[in-house]
């Protein structure tokens, strides 16, 4: 749709029909909205244009996809802060359309409340004889705490630019120097996996509840259990028991009432004792980095400093080498897999296990 179009049958015609109704005096401000509108239009538009670009997906789709997210900021702007918010939580994202181009930036409590699509980039450490590096996550982590996961990674924020792909790279140098303490100067050194992007998916739900004074122990009355949910059916369900019991039919029974309120569209709040904790969908940027002995070493004694002073750094707990084998067992178990394991190896590990092969061959 051109602006000369818009121009000669959709707004303008309609503000002048509206004006001449109307009378002088209210007519500024309706011309004032009606070129608002427009400029919406256009802007809206264009927006579409450029992720036609990055995207073999039709207009239609993409369309969708941006009123959809319009929605969501929307909803955001009317949101209040509470006081257990973090100052990290404070930080701005990228929002991302689903072909990958940066439409608007919104703060991390917002979009991990409402699901707003936004950008991660991540990177698994490969040395010559093929086994990859795995960090676990520190305990103070509100996702995932103390499980293994991919060797760095994190949010591109307002802190790594703008173009498309520059900034995906940018974001990992900075990561993996915060994380890992190895500063890599030569972003053409991260090997691109899809160039689109992995879409992200997860839920995690809370659910507890209370002991009957009664019983005088933890059983299943008395659990609080975490549900990690990895796709929008809930077809994959990860369970961690923080405490009490779970017997395995309650398991399936907890599980099951997630699954069935997801594809019924109803609220699992409104009818359980279930708490929506995270709602966050990313489109991942997956990197693959070949390092050296010095580097590995490198990391190893910034970990080892870290460990010793109270003061550092500790978003890391621990590190390990593992063969690739070993990665994608743990990122389909679904309970003790991290969303960013669980999206390159649950379904089809094969494509990036063979991208890891020929990164190794180089």
């Amino acid at each position: 749709m051109s602006i000369g179009y818009i121009m000669r049958v959709g707004v303008l015609p309609a503000v002048v029909r509206a004006c001449s109704a109307v009378g002088m005096e209210t007519a500024p401000k309706l011309v004032s909205a009606g070129f608002g509108y427009l400029a919406q239009m256009v802007k809206s538009d264009y927006q579409i244009g450029a992720s036609l670009k990055y995207a073999n997906l039709p207009y239609s789709a993409i369309k969708e996809d941006h009123a959809r997210l319009m929605g969501q900021l929307e909803e955001a702007a009317s949101l209040k802060e509470t006081p257990n918010i973090k100052s990290s939580d404070r930080e701005y994202l990228e929002v991302s359309d689903v072909a990958g181009v940066t439409i608007a930036r919104v703060q991390r409590w917002k979009a991990h409340t409402l699901g707003i699509r936004h950008k991660t980039s991540n990177v698994i450490l490969l040395l010559d004889d093929g086994r990859v590096l795995l960090q676990q996550r520190s305990k103070g982590k509100d996702l995932f705490p103390n499980k293994w996961t991919i060797s760095a990674g994190g949010h591109i924020s307002d802190k790594d630019g703008k173009a498309p792909t520059a900034d995906t790279r940018k974001a990992l140098q900075r990561e993996l120097f915060e994380e890992l303490g190895l500063n890599v100067e030569d972003l053409s050194r991260f090997e691109v996996w899809q160039e689109e992007g992995t879409p992200n998916f997860i839920k995690v739900w809370e659910y507890e509840r209370p002991i009957l004074e009664y019983f005088g122990q933890l059983n299943e009355l008395g659990s609080k259990v975490i549900f990690i949910q990895f796709d929008r059916n809930a077809d994959c369900v990860g369970v961690e028991v923080k405490k009490g019991e779970l017997s395995d039919a309650k398991r399936e029974s907890l599980i099951s009432a997630i699954r069935s309120a997801e594809r019924s569209g109803k609220s699992l709040e409104d009818i359980s004792r279930f708490r929506l904790k995270t709602w966050n969908e990313e489109l991942c940027y997956y990197y693959v980095l070949k390092i050296r002995a010095n580097e590995l070493k490198v990391i190893e004694d910034e970990l080892k400093r870290r460990k010793s002073d109270p003061n550092s750094n500790k978003s890391v707990a621990d590190m390990k080498l593992v063969t690739l084998d070993e990665m994608v067992r743990a990122g389909q178990n679904l309970d003790t897999a991290t969303d960013s394991l669980h999206s390159l190896c649950y379904r089809d590990p094969m494509p990036f296990v063979q991208f890891m092969d020929d990164v190794l061959a180089r």
